[in-house]
């Protein structure tokens, strides 16, 4: 996205290491939709804007392209990484001239793409994508089986430290999306991971017992009379000093 500096600075190039992380639906990738993308720290971009954002991040070997899998109400099941080789593209253009402002690529994919053909004459990133997808479905319904045994949760992924390994903070961040208190819009990568239960008094450091909750409202749950459960993994309870509930339900993404 950064062209090279006039031929006087020698076509200086900028420096490696991208700074924003965009995220966009595989249907807008393909072409089969105008659902913008999101980009950090500036908000949604145009479907247009996201693809060619994507093609020139494909061209840099140092961004780092992951896929978030969906179920069907668009909430986050599964985040795997996409391994990827240099030459992988997003699109068609010949961006090789270009240094990417871009430093992750996250892909969202439905059930329904994720079940469709291997991505057979769609550019190699997304093929590989879609292969991940694919991947990261088949263990996540494994799991659920598995959890759905131990009546909620089998704490396949739960960590023995406080703090939560990688594979764990990516999937609560890409579940959450934002703050976990029902009016807050933070979103979950500037918010700390709480547990629900905490962890010193027995609380895993697992998904049933993680969520993001921006530094405010992290303090708010520590006050007198306040108190935050998750009855369902992923589903936050907020009990008030007055006694009342308010739940809020993981947040969804477009694909």
């Amino acid at each position: 996205m950064v062209p090279p500096g006039p031929v006087v600075m020698e076509n200086l190039r900028p420096a490696g290491g991208g700074l924003l992380d965009l995220v966009v639906p595989s249907s807008t990738l393909t072409g089969e939709s105008g659902e913008p993308g999101q980009l950090s720290r500036i908000g949604p971009v145009t479907a247009e804007q996201a693809r060619y954002l994507a093609d020139v991040a494909a061209c840099d070997a140092a961004v780092e392209w992951r896929v978030i899998v969906t179920d069907q109400n668009g909430r986050a099941m599964a985040v795997s990484r996409v391994l990827r080789e240099a030459g992988d593209r997003a699109g068609a253009g010949d961006r090789s001239g270009e240094a990417s402002l871009v430093k992750r690529v996250t892909v969202t994919v439905s059930p329904g793409q994720v079940n469709s053909s291997a991505g057979a004459g769609l550019p190699v990133i997304l093929q590989r994508t879609l292969r991940a997808a694919a991947r990261a479905a088949e263990k996540a319904r494994l799991r659920a089986v598995v959890d759905a045994e131990a009546g909620g949760c089998a704490h396949e992924q739960a960590s023995p430290s406080y703090q939560p390994p990688p594979r764990l903070r990516e999937f609560v961040t890409a579940r959450d999306v934002t703050c976990r208190f029902p009016t807050c819009r933070q979103p979950v990568w500037r918010c700390d991971l709480d547990h629900s239960v905490p962890f010193d008094k027995g609380g895993k450091t697992c998904s049933c017992n993680l969520g993001g909750l921006c530094r405010f409202h992290h303090q708010v749950k520590q006050r007198l009379g306040w108190q935050l459960v998750q009855p369902v993994p992923g589903t936050f309870a907020w009990v008030t000093p007055s006694g009342r509930t308010y739940y809020i339900e993981p947040d969804c993404h477009a694909a």
